[in-house]
């Protein structure tokens, strides 16, 4: 059986850059594929569109839904030709509800953290049989020699703003429950955003099933981006006192608190390639885990596959698959000290920064591209890639 594939842009370059990467892992299989441009209908209202879906074995693989929801006469047209869908949820299932509403038996989740597999088991039961763990996949920038880089550490990626929402069915409209929730995670790093909500829900015990999905839904993101932003702050605040020069390249870093000295280097958003570019100039490459407990942000595997020393903090999928020291540098949430005096310690190292980068880049380039989940997928179909 020979399958051939279905990709999907979008109005989000970090996504489309994903896509990007699993067709050209299908290009290198021989597959046969075709992307559809969501803010282009006449790339699938057409007569290939209709031959290609519906001769063949065709199976799309999305992310964060961009795609799912086409129709056709009110229907939806993954649904009326029964094609199997893979949605990659890049974020917290909790953004994606939308997903429930789809009569489809053919549509499989793909989380990138392993505890999320436990969410959608619990609030999206339709598809507990169904729902799978991979991470992202990295992708190498163009990257020059170790010793000739000019960035010495960089972070690609924002922070967050902070604001809060009203929770009505609260007297405090929700003061406690944002000040608590926080504090358990700010306290135990180690506890997933979930853990800390039910935390609060077993000493709140009269709550209704309806304002406990609320707060799992609707106001936990509040509180996860809260917690984002303090340990993100914290770990900048602390490179800045041990006098590292760092580059970062997204939005919302400014701490009018607490103020950054010429140290740290603000720069504005860049395409996708541009930050694998700008890493393949970097000794060092920072993570801050988008509070993945057991899964991995891309940047992790951007880092290594670009010959940037990753220097991130710790995931379970991060300590089972890397060496601490070896290939990766992990660190602690709430040490950002001694993460601090790490980061010196490999500039003023740098040829065991150097062995550490290329080792990096060796474990990564064999476990963690986008031709890894893409073979990864044909697995799930049933598909050994090297015979395909």
């Amino acid at each position: 059986m020979k399958y051939k594939f279905i990709f999907s842009k979008g109005p989000l370059d970090t996504l489309n850059y994903f896509s990007y990467r699993l067709i050209q892992s299908a290009i290198s299989l021989h597959y046969e594929y075709y992307v559809i441009d969501i803010n282009n209908p006449a790339t699938f209202v057409n007569d290939k569109f209709l031959e290609f879906i519906t001769t063949g074995n065709p199976i799309g693989i999305f992310f964060n839904s961009i795609g799912l929801g086409l129709t056709y006469n009110d229907k939806n047209l993954w649904c009326i030709h029964q094609i199997p869908i893979y949605n990659f949820l890049v974020d917290h299932p909790r953004y994606f509800t939308d997903i429930y509403k789809f009569d489809t038996e053919n549509i499989h989740i793909i989380v990138l953290d392993s505890n999320h597999m436990n969410f959608i088991k619990r609030w999206f039961p339709k598809f507990k049989n169904k729902v799978y763990f991979l991470p992202d996949g990295g992708s190498p920038g163009n990257a020059i020699d170790y010793k000739s880089r000019t960035i010495d550490v960089i972070y690609t990626g924002s922070s967050h703003n902070i604001t809060y929402e009203n929770i009505d069915f609260f007297q405090d409209h929700g003061l406690n429950f944002y000040q608590s929730v926080i504090s358990y995670m700010i306290n135990n790093p180690s506890l997933t955003t979930e853990e800390a909500i039910e935390n609060f829900i077993a000493r709140n015990n009269n709550l209704n099933s309806d304002e406990k999905y609320a707060l799992h839904f609707k106001f936990s993101n509040y509180v996860e981006r809260d917690v984002r932003r303090y340990f993100k702050l914290k770990m900048m605040h602390a490179l800045d006192r041990a006098g590292i020069n760092v580059h970062i390249y997204g939005r919302l870093w400014e701490d009018d608190s607490e103020p950054f000295s010429s140290n740290i280097h603000i720069h504005k958003v860049v395409s996708s390639q541009e930050c694998l570019d700008l890493i393949g100039n970097s000794k060092i490459s920072l993570n801050c885990m988008p509070w993945f407990k057991n899964g991995c942000s891309e940047r992790v595997f951007n880092s290594m596959l670009s010959g940037a020393v990753s220097v991130s903090d710790k995931s379970d999928y991060l300590i089972k698959n890397y060496t601490d020291g070896q290939d990766i540098i992990l660190y602690e949430l709430g040490n950002e000290n001694q993460m601090a005096a790490d980061v010196k310690w490999l500039l003023n190292h740098p040829e065991e920064a150097e062995k550490i980068s290329l080792a990096g880049k060796r474990k990564a380039s064999t476990n963690d591209t986008w031709y890894c989940r893409f073979n990864s997928i044909l697995k799930l179909l049933g598909i050994d890639s090297n015979n395909s």
